[in-house]
């Protein structure tokens, strides 16, 4: 595409990378952001698009070819807030969107995630619905990196269930790839990474690399909810992690998919690999490694 690519969710884990990873493959790209004023890129111009407002959708939209288009996190409401946003991209001449969903949500019609995804494969336009499984940065950068920092450990719900972990980096090289070419279009497509771990194997490959002991603590959702609605965390919010780390304790989200590994051209990255390149996320102040 010749003209920009609108990426919405561009300050987020996976939208920063969708940015690089288009201006480096020579992609004029525009950035939309609840924050426009706190966003600073040298060659990137800043939009400011709210989900919860629709007054926002079409100055944010209008002459963008593309849109990469990506829900807030944990949002229990999104499907009440994105087809408005679709139909604004169809009106205002946008080409094609990629949409990323999530891994196994084809598995629950009520999931409100898959009603996005009907709502887009309905609306006539050129789309590709990327399905990730859950992403590597957020040990890093995200809410479990958090966790790490404050307390050395990870407390989550996710039982002794495996997951296929994928890096951001990988799925922006696979939302390019889609972007500059039709082989994908009018389809939603599994993403996971080369291997499947539990997060005890995660914290001890985390220990090993950054040279801090990191261990796992399973959590039960009631335990969850409690530690959430001290954090200030919405009921709903906390209700939607706990339905997707369900899908964690019961083994959903264990397989490997190849899809990756064809778009891309490569192997993905290992959750080692990813470790190695974030050391600084868990790194302690003054530490020496």
């Amino acid at each position: 595409m010749s003209e920009y690519i609108l990426v919405t969710g561009a300050t987020g884990q996976l939208g920063r990378e969708v940015v690089r990873t288009l201006l480096q493959n020579r992609v004029a790209v525009k950035a939309a952001t609840r924050r426009p004023e706190s966003y600073s890129h040298p060659d990137v111009e800043p939009l400011f698009l709210d989900y919860s407002q629709p007054t926002s959708f079409v100055p944010a939209i209008r002459g963008a070819a593309g849109l990469f288009l990506i829900s807030g996190p944990m949002d229990p409401k999104v499907h009440e807030k994105l087809p408005q946003l679709i139909d604004t991209a169809k009106v205002e001449g946008v080409q094609k969107i990629i949409f990323v969903s999530a891994w196994g949500v084809d598995q629950n019609e009520d999931n409100v995630l898959r009603k996005c995804e009907h709502y887009l494969e309905q609306s006539g336009m050129r789309y590709v619905i990327f399905r990730p499984n859950f992403f590597m940065d957020n040990f890093s950068s995200g809410f479990i990196g958090d966790m790490i920092r404050a307390t050395g450990n990870i407390y989550l719900p996710a039982g002794t269930g495996k997951t296929s972990f994928i890096s951001c980096r990988d799925i922006a090289l696979a939302v390019e790839k889609a972007f500059a070419h039709r082989d994908w279009d009018h389809q939603a497509i599994p993403l996971s990474g080369k291997e499947s771990l539990d997060h005890d194997l995660v914290a001890r490959i985390i220990s090993q690399v950054s040279g801090r002991e990191i261990h796992y603590f399973d959590q039960s959702p009631e335990q969850v909810l409690a530690a959430g609605k001290e954090a200030g965390m919405s009921e709903g919010a906390v209700s939607y992690l706990n339905e997707l780390y369900e899908m964690v304790r019961n083994g959903w989200v264990a397989p490997i998919s190849e899809h990756l590994k064809s778009i891309i051209g490569q192997q993905p990255e290992s959750f080692r690999a990813f470790a190695e390149r974030s050391l600084g996320s868990w790194m302690l102040p003054g530490s020496a490694n």
